[in-house]
């Protein structure tokens, strides 16, 4: 009986010893799985990032075998406690401890991978979300400069003051509205390229309009200086007319 009682002992203590050789290396494999997750990527693409938080959240749900390890060890050494040196159940509680923490901290990494790489997601998608907004808002922009010049494309002298006005509230919407929402953009440069393909949009458009605003404040000018011309000629012609030159024969007159 007392044989088959040490027996049992030895048999528990070399189950544990197992339990703690797979212990470490479950430890050393996920830990090493999780270094390789790391490396991999990171694309600018939300169901890219999808896909690896599952691939993370996968890795993240084995944790249970570690801790079933952990409970099986801690059973067993509650069971040899009374037999052991005290030693060995300091030796043995010290491991335990130290297998507990290393569970957490790789438990605890894989929460926050999985929350960094989330907040990644939701940046990509609200900079996705700015950057068509934002084109909306330059196509919109654009399809009111369309329309304004399908319906001013006889230009009139008594109506350009008005046009320009308009055309410079336009001008104006881009500079306070567009401007500062592509300013907000470049604050979380995620995807350059398509910066810089919304700002060169927004550029074009801009120069657009301010051309066409030169060329309605030229034509103004030239038909401000044309009326201006025409009254001074009036004005002489009426002064002329009132105090008529000795020296000026009527023909001159009548030109």
């Amino acid at each position: 009986e007392t044989s088959q009682y040490l027996d049992i002992i030895h048999n528990k203590k070399q189950e544990c010893e197992k339990l703690l050789d797979q212990l470490t290396n479950w430890l050393e494999l996920k830990q090493s799985t999780y270094a390789n997750l790391l490396d991999l990527p990171f694309e600018n693409d939300s169901l890219s990032l999808e896909s690896k938080i599952n691939q993370i959240q996968n890795e993240h749900n084995t944790m249970i075998e570690g801790y079933t390890l952990l409970k099986s060890i801690e059973t067993l050494q509650n069971e040899l406690k009374i037999i052991n040196t005290d030693d060995d159940n300091k030796i043995l509680n010290e491991l335990i401890e130290q297998y507990n923490e290393q569970l957490k901290s790789c438990d605890s990494s894989f929460v926050e991978i999985i929350s960094m790489i989330r907040q990644i997601q939701i940046n990509i998608n609200t900079f996705n979300d700015s950057c068509q907004e934002i084109e909306h808002t330059i196509e919109q922009q654009r399809i009111l400069f369309k329309q304004f010049i399908d319906n001013n494309y006889n230009i009139l002298p008594d109506n350009l003051n008005q046009q320009i006005q308009r055309l410079k509230n336009l001008q104006r919407e881009i500079e306070t509205k567009t401007n500062s929402m592509i300013e907000t953009l470049k604050e979380t440069p995620i995807n350059e390229t398509k910066i810089e393909y919304l700002i060169n949009n927004n550029q074009q458009l801009k120069l657009t309009i301010l051309e066409e605003i030169d060329q309605r404040e030229s034509l103004l000018t030239q038909y401000t200086e044309f009326l201006t011309e025409m009254t001074r000629t009036q004005t002489n012609v009426i002064s002329l007319a009132q105090k008529p030159d000795s020296s000026i024969s009527d023909e001159d007159y009548m030109k």
